[in-house]
């Protein structure tokens, strides 16, 4: 199985750089993507005081973008070759909060939130879930398109 370099979080003040295989399309609605940027934020730094709750061993970053290499069987708005800005909180879209279009507030994503509980895209490539990709124009950069956040939905679809 082919390796892919990435950061972990291994402990309190303790980043490593680590070999992990790549991941592999596993579920319907899984996202392979090939990670082109991913920026550094208060949250990451907090993690690494001890100040925000993580799990040991997993990737660091919530902010990334890049381009999809696989998609699974389940997947049809996201295609191999789009670029694509990642949302990293994983919602469960039956929750109350969910339901109420308020999906931000959603049980789940403090156990699920890519980059903080999941891998997340400071490693070469990351499975993302087909409701957390969007599309972005080729004229936009992926500097730019990691930085946007004007794009949240409002449920899992």
């Amino acid at each position: 199985m082919d390796k892919m370099k990435a950061f972990i979080v291994a402990d309190v003040g303790k980043l490593e750089r680590v070999e992990r295989p790549i991941p592999q399309i596993k579920e319907p609605d899984d996202v392979l993507l090939k990670v082109k940027a991913v920026g550094i934020c208060g949250s990451d730094v907090k993690i690494l005081e001890g100040k925000h709750h993580f799990k040991p061993g997993t990737v660091l970053g919530h902010e990334f973008c890049g381009e999809v290499v696989a998609v699974g069987s389940g997947v049809r708005h996201i295609k191999v070759g789009d670029r694509v800005a990642v949302d990293n909180n994983i919602r469960c879209g039956f929750c109350s909060f969910c339901r109420m279009g308020m999906s931000s507030q959603c049980v789940d994503i403090k156990t699920s939130a890519l980059g903080v509980m999941r891998d997340g895209g400071y490693a070469e490539y990351c499975l993302v879930p087909k409701n957390n990709v969007m599309c972005f124009h080729r004229k936009l950069t992926m500097c730019s398109a990691r930085k946007s956040k004007r794009w949240q939905r409002s449920s899992t679809g």
